[in-house]
């Protein structure tokens, strides 16, 4: 039984997490996809009435702006809680977007993007992600393809990626609703065997 489900707004959200999520965290929680980040708060509240179970939401920020990311987080955070306020629930956001985290080295970058990346391109690439990818695609000849990304990453890369704040926060909130979803576990065996 999964104690813990990830919403994210999309497949190659969920691929991109798979490949960067300790094997220990993914062990006992389940990746949801809502097909688009509108879909989140409904999602999440259905999972938190039917599963009772902790929602950790991983999603795009849409924004560089500190307040306006504060403001979106405890916003939906606010909205899903309305549901079940007794249950762990945090939102994550990816800023802007999921697809910065490409951007935390150049010898990332340059590896999934299999050319040579100026300090200019990685910079503006953490403002505008999507548009720099699909544009170093373009030079190469083709499309801007997030899932062959991902496969190219190496140990190194998701070393890095995994130190990225909120992919910090992401990790230690899931092992920390999985240690207390395993006391209670524990406390109720307890309770129920025969002395």
């Amino acid at each position: 039984m999964k104690r813990v489900y990830i919403l994210v707004e999309g497949p190659s959200d969920a691929a991109f997490l798979r490949r960067i999520l300790p094997v220990e965290v993914l062990g006992t929680a389940e990746l949801v996809t809502a097909g688009g980040s509108t879909g989140i708060p409904s999602l999440a509240r259905s999972v938190l009435v039917r599963r009772k179970s902790p929602v950790a939401i991983v999603m795009d920020s849409d924004s560089i702006d500190p307040e306006v990311i504060e403001e979106r987080q405890q916003s939906t955070e606010e909205i899903i809680r309305a549901a079940d306020a007794s249950i762990p629930v945090k939102v994550f956001c990816a800023i802007p977007e999921i697809e910065a985290w490409f951007f935390v080295s150049r010898a990332t970058l340059e590896r999934v993007v299999g050319q040579v990346v100026s300090e200019e391109e990685v910079l503006f690439g953490k403002r505008d992600p999507k548009g720099m990818l699909q544009r170093l695609a373009e030079r190469s000849g083709r499309s801007w393809d997030i899932n062959r990304a991902i496969g190219q990453l190496d140990a190194s890369d998701v070393e890095q990626i995994r130190e990225i704040p909120e992919v910090e926060e992401l990790t230690e909130f899931l092992l920390q609703v999985q240690e207390n979803s395993h006391d209670v576990v524990e406390f109720r065996r307890r309770a129920e065997s025969p002395s």
